[in-house]
């Protein structure tokens, strides 16, 4: 989450593209998955940590899906079968 939101403030473009696209890209928006998500926290977590931004960058608008994640861990998790199996994170 913390180059998450390093990028949110300074641009999502890297060192060859900025080189050519003299503007930051920044994200309108970001989708979070999963049953628990707070829209207070994420923003928190992924822009507002980071303090305030320059002039011209925008927090991105962080919204909820019900979609599951094929790699998700509570997805792994509940494909193998085995309620004592735990992913790793």
């Amino acid at each position: 989450s913390e180059k998450i939101c390093r990028w949110n403030h300074i641009g999502w473009q890297g060192a060859l593209l900025g080189r050519v696209v003299p503007e930051p890209l920044t994200m309108a928006t970001v989708v979070v998955g999963g049953p628990l998500f707070d829209r207070a926290f994420v923003r928190y977590a992924l822009f507002e940590r980071a303090g305030t931004p320059d002039a011209g960058v925008a927090c991105p608008d962080f919204r909820p899906t019900a979609v599951r994640f094929q790699g998700a861990k509570d997805v792994l998790e509940g494909a193998a079968g085995d309620t004592s199996a735990k992913v790793s994170t």
